[in-house]
């Protein structure tokens, strides 16, 4: 059967899961896991782990806005949090403005960068795929099935 682009876990897709270890597009098993509390409330956590190596993947297209949301956030908070700080603005009876500011910026700012550091992994992926030729695709596409996938 031939290898189709779209079947091709080396050819760059922003809608599929794609794992940062393996630097594809590889098949991944589906966790679910529910939490209950003793009050009653249930939690539920999902994770979508690489077959080969086990490492959580994720969906480009799906994290780039909450990436850009978060440090979106994280900006203005901080910039908020900052001047106040810096004029003296929360020091009577709004003390704690500032602090309040400035940590839930650097908490959003956090999350926001770790998106960001996988994010840029997958530019710097994209881009090193762009610039080879279908048939060398092809070629790293078998010799990953022949490995294991």
């Amino acid at each position: 059967m031939p290898l189709l682009p779209e079947n091709n876990p080396f050819v760059p897709n922003p809608k599929t899961w794609w794992c940062y270890r393996c630097k594809a597009h590889s098949n991944y098993r589906h966790y679910r896991t529910n939490i209950s509390s003793g009050d009653g409330t249930n939690t539920s956590y999902e994770k979508y782990a690489c077959k080969v190596c086990n490492a959580s993947m994720f969906t480009p297209d799906q994290t780039s806005p909450w990436m850009k949301g978060f440090l979106g956030v994280a900006f203005v908070l901080l910039l908020i949090g900052g001047l106040a700080n810096y004029s003296g603005f929360g020091r009577s009876e709004r003390q704690a403005l500032d602090m309040i500011c400035l940590g839930f910026g650097g908490f959003c700012g956090l999350f926001g960068g770790i998106m960001y550091y996988y994010q840029r992994k997958w530019y710097a992926w994209v881009s090193c795929q762009n610039k080879k030729s279908p048939e060398d695709l092809i070629l790293e596409a078998k010799e990953f099935e022949s490995k294991g996938e």
